[in-house]
């Protein structure tokens, strides 16, 4: 059965007894540690804290948490937190990497460090899942984070590493729009020819899991009345469990908008390294952390199986 709202991927990450291990880097910041505790309080996880260890034991004890049921490796710089928290995720210590009160570019050069780092060879992108109002179920959205302009291949890898997110998500064949300003192709519109042709890829069962549409419009891809007023048939018309964007431009607006202007709560995930990374912004508020701490503890179990 799916999930169809972050209360649900709450619930069911709190519900196995198989609680992934999430590394912290640089976890002394209230936020995070808010984050942190609700999710182990929960059942979702279990941690090791990297960073501080007086400010994190003092924000343990504000928040009213148990010392003893995390693990707290002490670390001073950011630099060090990151390759620390890296290094336990590498050794198979911890089985999701998380950013705690660091800048992404300093966690970033950790996590893609040749020697060191989490690399896989694949394309590292970020899928952001969005619960909007008046859509019926979840809506994902990617690239929204860390590649510019992503070619041919690099899209077929993030529909890709989406499809398997959002298939530990329990949604068997995820609708995928590929977004476009129209859907006729056309060589002057920003990623009108690829996205045609990762429709076709599907269609020739180069892609599995999933049903892509593309190129296609926002509207066309999210509103059953879009598509009945334009006479546009698809599986996805209206139905859209992901949008791909043509370019990081694209995906950052309308991840920003839907949460501005939209309304929606989010939870998110770096994917394509070797573990599941939590990358959220350092201004994000504890729920939209909590989210995405159970999308990466989902996540990590269904690839472990």
């Amino acid at each position: 059965m799916s999930v169809t709202s972050l209360e649900e991927l709450r619930e069911r990450a709190s519900s196995s007894d198989v609680r992934p291990r999430v590394a912290v880097a640089a976890a002394h910041e209230e936020h995070v540690m808010g984050a942190i505790t609700k999710a182990v309080s929960a059942g979702m996880v279990e941690v090791t804290l990297v960073g501080r260890g007086d400010k994190i034991r003092a924000l343990l004890a504000k928040l009213g948490a148990d010392p003893k049921r995390y693990q707290i490796v002490e670390r001073e710089s950011d630099v060090e937190c990151v390759e620390a928290a890296v290094a336990l995720v590498r050794s198979g210590e911890a089985d999701v990497l998380m950013k705690g009160i660091v800048e992404t570019r300093d966690f970033m050069r950790g996590v893609v460090n040749r020697e060191k780092g989490l690399r896989t060879g694949r394309l590292l992108s970020t899928i952001g899942i969005f619960e909007v109002p008046g859509y019926p179920k979840l809506l994902s959205v990617s690239d929204v984070a860390i590649t510019p302009q992503p070619d041919l291949a690099g899209k077929r890898q993030i529909v890709e590493e989406c499809v398997e997110c959002l298939h530990a998500l329990g949604i068997e064949k995820p609708l995928v729009g590929m977004l476009s300003a129209a859907e006729q192709v056309n060589p002057k519109v920003l990623g009108s020819e690829d996205a045609a042709k990762i429709a076709q890829m599907q269609r020739d069962g180069e892609i599995g899991g999933c049903v892509v549409e593309g190129p296609i419009s926002f509207d066309l891809a999210t509103s059953p009345e879009a598509a009945r007023i334009k006479h546009y048939e698809s599986p996805v018309a209206g139905q859209a469990d992901l949008i791909v964007v043509p370019d990081l431009v694209s995906g950052n607006v309308l991840a920003k908008s839907l949460m501005g202007f939209g309304g929606a709560t989010v939870a998110g995930l770096v994917l394509g390294a070797s573990a599941p990374i939590v990358l959220t912004s350092r201004s994000a508020g504890v729920e939209d952390k909590l989210n995405s701490i159970a999308l990466a503890a989902l996540f990590a179990r269904a690839q472990a199986k």
